[in-house]
């Protein structure tokens, strides 16, 4: 039964993942979809580093701390996020400011309409943290909680950045995926009660 929902929330993020890039595509010209393609890749970077110190860092002491210790698996988990959240925040919050100056100053001024877009899809990198409780299920063996965390964010996906579209165009449809995680991220916490 576990496998079925591992091949379900693979599935789905899957789709999260690359989804938006598919969508835009239909969706906006294709240089408007090389400026996006330049944007996410920056912000991609930023959260990469946060996901491998979560792999290699948090997942392991979680496991260990679950199997061994379970009564004091909830205190653990909020402390090694602490960290993780305040560089999040900072970071986001430096891509926020000065999102547009990276991309002036990486690359040149037929690209730099990738900058308002970064600094829109910064905000993405704040709901980071708490997709980290998807772990803590995957950690607890709960994979029909995780499978669940992994369908809304694909709809959620979907659904923002249609909606985005028709309301703003393609601003609207980048906000769309920059806020995409927070249904699943509400839920998380949620069933993380």
């Amino acid at each position: 039964d576990s496998g079925k929902w591992v091949a379900i929330s693979s599935t789905a993020t899957f789709f999260s993942s690359q989804g938006d890039q598919l969508m835009l595509a239909v969706l906006v010209p294709s240089g408007a979809l090389g400026l996006y393609s330049i944007a996410l890749m920056l912000k991609d970077g930023f959260e990469r580093v946060f996901q491998r110190l979560h792999s290699s860092m948090t997942l392991p002491v979680l496991g260990e701390t679950l199997r061994e210790r379970p009564q004091i698996f909830r205190e653990r988990y909020y402390r090694f996020r602490a960290p993780i959240d305040a560089a999040v925040f900072f970071i986001s919050g430096a891509l926020l400011v000065s999102g547009g100056k990276i991309v002036e100053f990486l690359y040149d001024a037929r690209y730099h309409g990738a900058g308002w877009m970064l600094q829109i899809l910064a905000f993405s990198l704040i709901t980071y943290p708490m997709q980290m409780i998807v772990t803590g299920f995957l950690a607890a063996g709960e994979m029909r909680k995780g499978a669940v965390i992994s369908i809304i964010n694909a709809i959620s996906l979907v659904v923002l950045i249609y909606f985005g579209y028709w309301l703003g165009g393609l601003p609207g449809a980048v906000a769309g995926v920059a806020i995409c995680r927070l249904p699943a991220n509400v839920v998380a916490m949620a069933l993380a009660q």
